[in-house]
């Protein structure tokens, strides 16, 4: 089980949407859990790793100017996975990666 969270560039009232994900299989095997999930995948992203923050536009700052910088055209969610956490100055905290699906042509 990981934490994640998804956020929607279009809706950023709407703020970061957190979660817990498991694999697949965990998931069927463990009672009461809801069996509909976000889609965590893409064939085309933007990745980045990043220090977990509660603010969200300073986590996804770099993802989005790199994708500026390079004219990156992303679907506009852009989702994250704690990779590892750690305590700091007694403060949870991890390092989560990021990932924007990137515009193809292709999309539904």
């Amino acid at each position: 089980m990981s934490v994640s969270f998804c956020y929607n560039l279009a809706e950023p009232e709407k703020g970061m949407r957190k979660y817990f994900s498991f694999p697949e299989e965990t998931r069927l095997k463990i009672a009461n859990t809801r069996v509909d999930m976000m889609e965590e995948r893409d064939d085309h992203c933007l990745m980045t790793e990043v220090y977990y923050s509660e603010n969200i536009e300073e986590m996804t700052a770099p993802l989005l100017s790199y994708a500026e910088e390079n004219k990156i055209c992303l679907q506009g969610m852009i989702y994250g996975r704690e990779g590892t956490n750690f305590f700091k100055n007694g403060i949870r905290t991890g390092l989560y990666k990021l990932y924007a699906p990137i515009q193809t042509g292709r999309e539904k």
